[in-house]
This record gives structure tokens, C-alpha cells and sequence, in this order.
């Protein structure tokens, strides 16, 4: 009997770590200046300070890419409730998808292609996780994207 419990156990923890790794997000390492662009971007829209935004960062594309490289990344504070931002990271170039208005991302979206000169593959692969990323979050309290439709104005 003690076998089979300890036998039991053992499968239990393998699979939970494995599991646990599998869904990891990693943390993307930036310099001290773009950090402190992003805390104080994320004070500017949410007035929520001293919350780490700015190294609180995830690439969307390759989640286990930990580098700032070509990419779409989200950042906020640390824990659920704060809210997550993106931003398209292209050629050495920050953009912030700041609008909170649904209609007002998507032109966002649409100026990001010519301002940041994108490849379209890549451009279109931004957009895919984008939306992706916009639509997964669209119902949770604590989404900036979509504020309009929670207020209750769309």
C-alpha cells in the first residue's frame, strides 16, 4: 500500500512540473532605459506606480525568447489584476499599442505597418497574436483593451 501511494505521488508531481514548465511565460530581459520608458508609459495610462511594469515582460510570439528582438510583447504589473499592454518591438523601434477603444487599436495596428516600415509576413504574424491576445483578455476585469465596452458606450 505505501508503495502504490508513494508510486502515486511521484506521478503526481512529474506531471504538474511538466505542465507547470509547458505553460511558462518567460520574463524578457531589457536595458534600464527602455524599462524605464515602459514604468512610465504604464504610469501615464494606468496610473498604477512602482509596480515593475517595466520588467514585467513577455514576448507573445516566442514565449521562451527571453531577449528583446523583433516582436509583439505585452508588460504591466506584476499579479492578474493589473492590466496588460502591448507593444510591437521592430528594428531597434518601440511602439506602443496605447488606445484603449477597440476601433482605435486596430488603426494602431494599421499604422504600425507603415511607421515601423514592417516586412508584411511579419506584420501579419504581429497582428495574428495581437488580436489573439486582445480577444482572450476581452472579458477579463482587469483588460485595457476594450474599456469603451465596459463602460457601457458601445
Amino acid at each position: 500500500m505505501n508503495k502504490f501511494f508513494i508510486l502515486i505521488v511521484l506521478v503526481f508531481c512529474v506531471n504538474s512540473n511538466i505542465c507547470a514548465k509547458k505553460n511558462r511565460l518567460y520574463m524578457v530581459s531589457v536595458s534600464d532605459s527602455i524599462s524605464a520608458i515602459l514604468d512610465s508609459s504604464y504610469f501615464e495610462l494606468t496610473k498604477c506606480k512602482g509596480v515593475n511594469a517595466g520588467v514585467n515582460i513577455h514576448n507573445l510570439i516566442d514565449y521562451k525568447e527571453t531577449t528583446l528582438v523583433n516582436g509583439l510583447y505585452s508588460f504591466g504589473g506584476m499579479g492578474p489584476h493589473f492590466p496588460k499592454i502591448l507593444f510591437v518591438y521592430y528594428n531597434s523601434v518601440l511602439y506602443l499599442l496605447s488606445a484603449k477603444a477597440i476601433s482605435e487599436v486596430m488603426q494602431q495596428l494599421v499604422d504600425v505597418y507603415s511607421i515601423l516600415q514592417m516586412k508584411e509576413k511579419d506584420y501579419i504574424l504581429y497582428v495574428r497574436y495581437a488580436l489573439d491576445f486582445i480577444e482572450e483578455s476581452y472579458d477579463d476585469d482587469f483588460s485595457y483593451y476594450g474599456e469603451k465596452r465596459r463602460a457601457g458606450s458601445e
